[in-house]
């Protein structure tokens, strides 16, 4: 499984704002 660092930046931010969203 390779993934580019710009897909896996994009998942890590969206993850962290979906957490941010729940966690508000």
């Amino acid at each position: 499984m390779k993934k580019e660092n710009g897909n896996s930046l994009i998942e890590v931010i969206i993850a962290l704002a979906i957490f941010n969203w729940f966690a508000s």
